[in-house]
């Protein structure tokens, strides 16, 4: 019973961090695709370590295995907001350069 419950809270962040995860992968890409590879890999290593690694060490002894999925869940979508700020504060800069 108690892996049920916990699959079903795993299943329930996983799936609810798809929107998230799109949102970091379009952006990224976007970027990427305008020619700066290094913000999407700075953002991602950072999100990585400041958020996903960080939340997972703080919030396992007191939740459990849920901690470091909540940790993953919050990550995707901190990664996916600040790629977004980043594309849409740098779209004009990035639009002169695929188009030149």
């Amino acid at each position: 019973e108690e892996v049920r419950r916990l699959a079903s809270i795993y299943l329930l962040l996983a799936g609810f961090s798809e929107s998230g995860l799109g949102l970091a992968m379009v952006t990224s890409g976007a970027l990427r695709g305008a020619g700066d590879t290094k913000i999407p890999f700075y953002v991602g290593v950072s999100s990585l370590f400041l958020v996903r690694v960080t939340l997972s060490l703080i919030l396992a002894n007191p939740l459990g295995p849920v901690g470091p999925w909540l940790g993953m869940f919050l990550d995707v979508y901190v990664r996916g907001v600040v790629l977004a700020v980043i594309y849409v504060k740098h779209f004009n800069k990035l639009a002169r350069l695929v188009i030149h």
